[in-house]
């Protein structure tokens, strides 16, 4: 469960998507000094909307990030980022600085390996949520395992293993957690299109479901109402399932319009259920309503703050602010609404 998805009104100004192609893979960049502020740009065309201000971003100067990608943040409001390259999860404050760093490469407990080396799909996941007990769920791509580590970063347990059969994984990609403790986790590249597995906390399978609907599946989050949203990098769709894994709503479509995704990938929802999704070759975030009309977007493609290079992930807390794992930059991006 996302704890820091409660009420909140975020009104953001809306900016226009850049045309340009998708980014090419790079080595990691070093580290940069964080601007201040986003400077005001055009109004918005949306009746009432605001601004967006950056607030700060985050490369962990001391030991760079590559290739951020899951983004979790607790109850306490520290982010917890998915370093994938690096295969280990940096911890940062509220206000950016570094805390700690958990994990390492490798097959043991409490280690991860958050690439997978493909060909075709060198994709970088590490899908993180807590579960409502503190823990923290990570999605082990590469190691084809789901891990539980408790607050202090001690492993708990683990479950999953190579295969299509009903609790293992061909690559479980993203998760997240329902208000109950279930885990759904999105198993890419099996049967062809990917599925959906739910387990119990405890990592009991449960049920599948999703199979044959999606093109390419991306990341996953739960609402407040145990709704699950799955995004279909394939397609440029947002998919909707009710608890269970009926299908209940598609929303969007490939494009670069508004309301339309180039590879979404990372989902959140706020506390009226509208949906924040990266829209990752975009370069940009949009938000929809719980209808999956459009609202507005921010972003475009580059380096400066407020602009991505494909990012990923995207979390809200409970005072307005937005962070964006800006996967490329090898930086998280922090926003406020005003």
């Amino acid at each position: 469960m996302r704890t820091y998805l409660i009420s909140v009104e975020v009104s953001l100004l809306l900016m226009l998507a850049s045309a340009c192609g998708p980014a090419q893979t790079p080595t990691a960049a070093p580290p940069t000094a964080a601007p201040t502020s986003v400077p005001a740009v055009e109004p918005s065309e949306v009746p009432g909307a605001g601004t967006v201000e950056f607030v700060w971003q985050v490369t962990s100067d001391e030991d760079p990030l590559y290739w951020p990608s899951g983004l979790a943040l607790d109850a306490q409001g520290t982010l917890y980022v998915a370093d994938t390259r690096n295969h280990r999860i940096q911890l940062f404050d509220g206000d950016g600085q570094y805390l700690a760093t958990w994990g390492g490469e490798g097959p043991l407990e409490g280690q991860f390996n958050f690439v997978w080396e493909d060909p075709t799909h060198n994709l970088p996941a590490g899908g993180l949520d807590f579960d409502g007990n503190g823990n923290l769920i990570v999605a082990d791509m590469g190691n084809v395992r789901i891990q539980k580590l408790d607050s202090s970063g001690s492993f708990l347990a683990r479950w999953g293993g190579d295969g299509t059969g009903d609790g293992q994984f061909a690559r479980p990609l993203g998760l997240a957690v329902d208000g109950h403790g279930n885990v759904f986790v999105v198993d890419d590249r099996i049967f062809g299109s990917g599925r959906v597995q739910k387990f119990d906390n405890e990592g009991n399978f449960l049920v599948a479901f999703g199979r044959g609907l999606f093109g390419d599946p991306g990341l996953i989050e739960v609402d407040a109402l145990g709704n699950v949203y799955v995004a279909d990098y394939g397609r440029g769709t947002v998919l909707k399932f009710d608890n269970d894994g009926a299908l209940l709503a598609t929303f969007g479509g490939s494009g670069r319009g508004d309301g339309e995704f180039r590879g979404p990938q990372g989902i959140a929802v706020d506390g009226q259920g509208n949906l924040y999704v990266v829209d990752s070759s975009n370069a940009r975030v949009q938000k929809l309503n719980s209808s999956g009309e459009y609202l507005l977007q921010w972003g475009s493609r580059g380096s400066e703050a407020g602009q991505f290079n494909e990012p990923l992930d995207i979390v809200l807390d409970g005072q307005g602010n937005i962070y964006v794992s800006d996967q490329f930059n090898n930086r998280v991006q922090k926003f406020r609404d005003n």
